[in-house]
């Protein structure tokens, strides 16, 4: 595993390249560190869920892009326009946009844009990007480097340091067909 600054990264074309290859990172987010990869990597999104042992509970994406959002989901205007930010939307796409083993149980998808620096380096590789909390499941998440679960620190290519994050999970709301449900309040 590679420990990285904000400072590494930032104009960094490996990175971006790395991100496309399928390389497995723990980054910051506007809430919490996230642990992730390119989405559309069957094997990589497979590590994941081996180093959480979340064998089939479905991940959440950060989109590419605002255009991404709008060409595989139907979404309101008004909740696009609330992106990027501390929200997680989960909606039906229109056709496969990730692998399969992304969300093996559903035809639903979590897509979330943060507003953080590190989202546009996953911009710029323009693939959809695994994100969920960097934790054994059903154990306390990631706050700092130090309390990394030393099982998963075997397992990732990337940590970026960005010290302390002690923020909350982002707000999940649902669109299921008409009804608008919310989930999860996080912010």
């Amino acid at each position: 595993m590679e420990i990285l600054s904000k400072n590494d990264i930032i104009d960094n074309q490996n990175i971006i390249d790395e991100i496309i290859a399928g390389k497995i990172f723990i980054y910051p987010t506007d809430t919490i560190y996230g642990i992730g990869c390119n989405a559309l990597i069957s094997e990589s999104v497979h590590k994941i869920r081996t180093l959480k042992q979340r064998p089939d509970n479905p991940f959440s994406v950060i989109a590419p892009s605002k255009g991404w959002i709008t060409k595989n989901f139907d979404l309101n205007s008004e909740y696009l326009d609330k992106l990027p930010g501390k929200y997680t939307y989960v909606m039906k796409p229109k056709t496969q946009v990730v692998t399969k083993i992304t969300n093996p149980k559903t035809k639903m998808l979590g897509v979330r844009i943060p507003d953080n620096w590190f989202t546009k380096i996953i911009q710029k590789a323009g693939v959809p990007f695994i994100t969920t909390s960097v934790n054994i499941t059903n154990m306390p998440n990631m706050t700092y480097f130090e309390n990394l679960n030393q099982s998963i620190k075997s397992g990732v290519d990337y940590l970026i340091d960005e010290g302390e994050i002690k923020g909350s999970a982002s707000k999940v709301i649902m669109f299921d067909g008409e009804d608008i449900l919310e989930l999860r309040w996080g912010i």
